[in-house]
């Protein structure tokens, strides 16, 4: 059975090839640059936020794969905030992802949530 989705657009589109806000590269210096002006070592960050040495190496590095619930505990725990904000309006005629149904669409035929 074949689905039908309304058109979507994304405010961004795909991101191939676009600089994005926040990426992984710089947040690490920024948590670096952080971690240095407070005078603590890549070991008491891991162990104050409660993660690896290793985790606090990859994300210095930009590593793009640091999860994301470690990543905004170290930024939390370094005092470092974000500011997330939605799409200002959709386009006229068209539909953002969950306005869609994307996420009924894949937890019914693809047992995901969104």
């Amino acid at each position: 059975m074949l689905f039908s989705f309304k058109r979507v657009i994304f405010p961004n589109g795909n991101i191939n090839g676009m600089a994005m806000k926040y990426a992984a590269e710089n947040i690490g210096a920024l948590v670096k640059q952080a971690r240095k002006r407070l005078g603590v070592t890549q070991r008491s960050l891991a162990l104050t936020s409660g993660t690896g040495l290793r985790f606090i190496i990859d994300l210095e590095k930009g590593k793009d794969t640091c999860q994301l619930g470690k990543v905004l505990t170290v930024l939390h725990t370094l005092g470092i905030t974000m500011n997330l904000s939605l799409p200002s309006r959709n386009l006229p005629g068209e539909v953002f992802a969950k306005d869609a149904g994307i996420g009924d669409f894949l937890r019914r035929d693809h047992g995901k949530a969104e």
